[in-house]
């Protein structure tokens, strides 16, 4: 990847819920009730349905999934649960594999499938699983200060998940941003100790709010966009802030920082 230098300003007040791409590895389908018609779809549709996205917008669901799957995705809606209930295991026209579907509620009120492909999960993955994590406890109970305890955990969240990066950010009464432990790949370059001010991380701040988990596989990998990039319904992007998928915004993977000129 070629890095790129980025002039913080332009991010100051990002809306980045509302950027219209997401991440190449699934699928996101906007639907509007009761009969769940397509009002948008990311652009990558032929490779999960062998159908080009301008096909599938305004069809009902059901033209694309059986009725038993349309049954799971319904009993998710109407349990009205997305926290706890929002995961359900479906199977691609003609094709026998797997995938994970998320079901939830944009901020907008409309119904948002995501798609990812479901990874086996064998019992000896769950038993080395249950180990590490175990292990990890142990080691975060014998801690004898709070900063010995921040770099031990950025350090066992990266051996559990496999991260390439783990850091562990704290805002002070102003929320002013201050990476305090980190563990990394030796090659990548080091962010412990920088330090951000409260402006620049405001847009992210609020939406880990409400959104706390963030998973970016591949910050190389090209998005897709979402068609249409505005809503029919509203006129407006679509608010992705509870998605799993949304896009990564340029100012949040490799680049070399710039502050520009306000």
């Amino acid at each position: 990847m070629n890095l790129k230098t980025v002039d913080l300003s332009q991010f100051d007040r990002e809306p980045i819920h509302l950027y219209d791409y997401i991440q190449p590895h699934g699928l996101l389908l906007a639907l509007a009730e009761p009969q769940l018609t397509i009002l948008q779809v990311s652009n990558n549709t032929y490779e999960w349905f062998g159908v080009p996205p301008e096909q599938m917008l305004g069809k009902p669901l059901q033209d694309f999934f059986s009725p038993s799957q349309i049954q799971k995705i319904q009993k998710i809606i109407d349990n009205d649960d997305f926290g706890c209930l929002n995961m359900v295991k479906l199977k691609l026209p003609k094709q026998k594999t797997i995938i994970n579907g998320i079901v939830h509620r944009s901020q907008n009120e409309f119904i948002l499938l995501e798609l990812e492909q479901a990874q086996l999960c064998r019992e000896k993955n769950l038993l080395e699983f249950y180990h590490l994590v175990k292990i990890s406890a142990n080691k975060l109970q014998k801690t004898s200060s709070f900063s010995q305890m921040c770099e031990l955990l950025v350090k066992e969240v990266r051996k559990i998940t496999g991260f390439d990066r783990v850091m562990l950010y704290k805002y002070d009464r102003d929320w002013h941003g201050h990476v305090i432990a980190e563990d990394k790949r030796s090659d990548l370059e080091a962010f412990l100790g920088l330090h951000y001010p409260a402006a620049d991380t405001q847009p992210p701040r609020e939406l880990f709010t409400l959104n706390w988990v963030r998973v970016i596989p591949d910050m190389n990998a090209e998005p897709v966009k979402i068609i249409p990039s505005h809503n029919p319904v509203t006129n407006s992007p679509l608010d992705l802030t509870f998605s799993v998928l949304r896009g990564v915004s340029p100012c949040h993977i490799g680049v070399s920082w710039g502050l520009g000129d306000k």
